[in-house]
């Protein structure tokens, strides 16, 4: 799959026998608003500054890394997404001037660009987060209340495109060296802070989904997912009886039809 193209569309994730058939939520039946997920079919799609790993989503573009050459394509880019229309020689001729700033020469200018750009993600980016393994005991343990949560089946046939597509995490060893556009391309750019970790996460067997917005708000976050789009429900062997019973009593109607089985790690 291109990096340029990974928010796959319907037919790519249909075809692609890598992704599996059903990615799972798992929930805190304790927390009311995890209960959302089944009483009103709502997931909340997290802020990047939610997620445990301080690296997650904060991959740096490295301002100090380029050239010359480098910072005087950048330059010339950014006039012309300020200014756009500019003929060429005027770009050229602006940028060349911007080179001889002192701030170009600045590592702390850059810092600040790119955490100004970071900070801002968490205001326009919203993300759903998944995996494509029910029997992870550590997920059971540290997002479903050890044991006493849920887990929520969903179908990624409907989900991903539902929100413009979706896709695994890619774990790796050492974070990339990004560089800031026209250096390298937009989407090469986000495909790696968005869908990059380190190799240390890789239990966790994430995909990922994806909102974005100026401002999201609250409400923005919450979205109701498509009753189809829901395949199974389980609940942990460590759950208590009146829980379970609350579950069932406040299970969103569309989803009365689903069984709910219990899963205990000792009996897989």
């Amino acid at each position: 799959m291109k990096v340029e193209n990974y928010f796959t569309t319907f037919q790519e994730i249909a075809q692609d026998k890598s992704t599996p058939k059903t990615l799972y939520k798992f929930r805190d039946w304790s927390n009311d608003k995890h209960k959302r997920l089944l009483v009103q079919r709502e997931a909340y799609f997290s802020a990047p500054c939610d997620f445990i790993d301080p690296f997650d989503f904060r991959i740096p573009v490295r301002y100090d890394r380029m050239t010359d050459i480098e910072k005087f394509k950048w330059a010339c880019h950014v006039y012309e997404s300020k200014y756009p229309g500019t003929q060429k020689h005027i770009i050229t001729s602006e940028a060349a001037k911007l080179m001889q700033q002192p701030h170009m020469s600045d590592k702390s200018y850059f810092r600040n660009i790119e955490e100004e750009f970071l900070n801002d993600q968490n205001n326009r980016l919203g993300v759903l987060s998944l995996s494509g393994n029910l029997y992870n005991t550590k997920l059971w343990s540290l997002y479903a209340s050890e044991f006493k949560g849920f887990a929520v089946g969903l179908d990624p046939l409907i989900i991903f495109p539902e929100f413009g597509g979706g896709g695994p995490v890619i774990y790796g060893k050492k974070l990339p060296i990004l560089k800031p556009e026209p250096i390298m391309d937009f989407h090469v750019i986000k495909f790696y802070q968005v869908h990059f970790k380190f190799d240390k996460w890789d239990w966790e067997e994430e995909y990922r989904t994806m909102i974005f917005k100026p401002k999201l708000t609250i409400n923005d976050r919450r979205k109701v997912l498509p009753s189809g789009a829901f395949k199974e429900i389980w609940v942990g062997y460590k759950m208590p009886k009146e829980d379970l019973e609350q579950l069932k009593k406040l299970l969103h109607p569309d989803l009365k039809h689903l069984p709910i089985r219990v899963y205990n790690p000792s009996n897989s």
